[in-house]
């Protein structure tokens, strides 16, 4: 065994150094980016536009179509005596209330010319036609009772004829131009889908009379008619 004093002067072996670090990898080379693209001149924003409220219509959104005519036989007065019209009326009509359409009567009585006529030395009768534009509103018509309101814009041909005619002779012995309006308000009855019964009164107007001894009081009058309406409702 060594004395305790030589194990002591002894001294304790060396560790070995530590391997030297090996040195980073250098960077890897980055590609250059692309180059950007040119960028195009902007057109300046458009200028913010003002909103307008909605036009107010009578007749807007979906428009249904249909139509009607029929024969009309109406009652009168001419140069103060009983008379019978029969013509008829008809047209377009929107949104089940509103007609565009038109209409035309003809005098179908046999009227005697008023005392200032024009004395031919034979029988002569008067004579009077009118039509024209025809604008009508129909209320509530889905019910099987309902109204309208309608008006009848035109004009017509007032005359005096010949009862008979010899040869070689006019049946006209004078004419003239009038000017009539006539407001109408009816009471309808839904009869089917496709059928209504019209029941009206009215007054007819008429103006601009230049007839020899007729006036246009002679001409004009209240009226009552009844009407067989067709059509597509």
């Amino acid at each position: 065994m060594l004395p305790s004093g030589a194990a002591l002067g002894q001294e304790a072996p060396q560790s070995a150094p530590p391997p030297p670090a090996e040195p980073p990898p250098p960077p890897a080379a980055q590609e250059p980016p692309p180059p950007e693209a040119p960028s195009l001149p902007q057109a300046p924003p458009a200028p913010a536009q003002e909103s307008k409220p909605g036009m107010e219509t009578l007749i807007s959104g979906d428009v249904s179509s249909g139509g009607f005519g029929g024969p009309v036989f109406m009652y009168s007065r001419v140069q103060g005596r009983d008379a019978l019209f029969f013509g008829g009326r008809g047209g377009w009509l929107a949104n089940h209330h509103f007609v565009l359409g038109a209409g035309g009567f003809a005098l179908v009585s046999r009227i005697a010319p008023p005392a200032g006529a024009p004395d031919v030395g034979e029988d002569l009768r008067t004579e009077f036609a009118y039509g024209g534009l025809w604008l009508e509103y129909i209320l509530l018509p889905d019910k099987l009772v309902h109204a309208s309101i309608g008006t009848l814009l035109g004009g017509g041909a007032a005359s005096y004829s010949r009862i008979r005619r010899m040869e070689r002779q006019d049946r006209e012995v004078e004419s003239d131009v009038v000017f009539t309006v006539e407001p109408v308000i009816s009471v309808e009855l839904n009869l089917t889908r496709f059928l209504r019964l019209s029941a009206g009164a009215g007054y007819r107007h008429v103006a601009s009379v230049e007839l020899t001894g007729l006036r246009q009081e002679d001409l004009s009058g209240f009226t009552g008619s009844v009407m067989l309406k067709f059509g597509r409702f």
